[in-house]
């Protein structure tokens, strides 16, 4: 099986699977829920959805686009009970959904991953579907989907499970996985001499137990202002409490002087206003 990352680091890269163990991880698949195939199958966590439901000999729904009321209106129409998603999909489902025009009985559980979700956004869906379970997923296309455990309902720090083994070197976590890729087709190999890779995740350790991290940004991401670090995520995510904003893009670009500067894409609220200065 080759996969192709998406290149926004980088050429993209050809990152070859061996198709027995990455099936493996499916082979034990028995949770036989009515499933919603959201992401598409150019990400590792379509593929997941898809062969998870697959041998679980789950009924699985593939829309026909990714409208957020459209979505919705399918869940309620085939009483869907997993929706695997993102935190975008559901940042714009709060701003555009009327929830409460819908019957959502049959929905059981939530995942998202992808990217970076706010508490505040997970906190309001937890608050309002208390017969949803939603947690969160985590995985990469050279290692695959991995099995995750929250450290609490409706918190954000995780830690890995099964045969796979993690460590986190300068708040960086590196994993070193039970099926991972045989390697890429067209780049070094990235994996240290004990077989860990270096997932470029900035973590945080819970205060509960150091097994549990939180992911807060990716290396590649940060921003550096003449040295001053600033991670994207802690900005949008700050950006993101104020009502009027819908969705917010925090990101750097190159400046002679200081190396690089802060930009942002805001979204505003329909028939909501906001100035530079705010």
């Amino acid at each position: 099986l080759i996969l192709f990352s998406s290149g926004t680091s980088g050429k993209p890269k050809a990152i070859l699977h061996d198709l027995e163990p990455f099936f493996n991880r499916y082979m034990n698949a028995n949770k036989e829920l009515t499933t919603l195939s959201f992401l598409l199958f150019d990400h590792i966590g379509g593929l997941n959805t898809f062969f998870y439901s697959f041998f679980a000999g789950s009924k699985i729904i593939f829309p026909e686009e990714r409208n957020p009321k459209y979505i919705w209106d399918l869940i309620e129409e085939y009483k869907v009970e997993l929706l695997p998603t993102s935190p975008t999909f559901l940042r714009l489902s709060k701003a555009s959904v009327n929830f409460e025009l819908l019957n959502l009985e049959s929905l059981k559980l939530v995942t998202f991953g992808t990217e970076l979700m706010e508490e505040e956004l997970l906190n309001w869906y937890v608050e309002k579907f208390k017969n949803i379970d939603f947690r969160q997923t985590y995985g990469l296309t050279e290692l695959g989907i991995l099995k995750i455990k929250n450290e609490k309902p409706n918190s954000l720090f995780i830690t890995i499970g099964g045969d796979t083994l993690f460590k986190v070197v300068d708040d960086i976590l590196h994993i070193k996985a039970e099926f991972p890729m045989l390697g890429y087709l067209n780049d070094d190999q990235p994996f240290d001499k004990e077989g860990y890779y270096d997932t470029k995740d900035i973590v945080v350790t819970s205060k509960i137990s150091k097994n549990y991290f939180k992911i807060t940004g990716r290396k590649t991401d940060i921003i550096n202002i003449g040295g001053v670090k600033i991670n994207p995520n802690d900005l949008e995510a700050h950006l993101l409490k104020n009502k009027k904003i819908k969705d917010v893009i925090a990101y750097g670009k190159k400046n002679k002087i200081l190396g690089q500067t802060v930009n942002l894409d805001v979204e505003i609220v329909e028939n909501e206003e906001l100035t530079k200065d705010e």
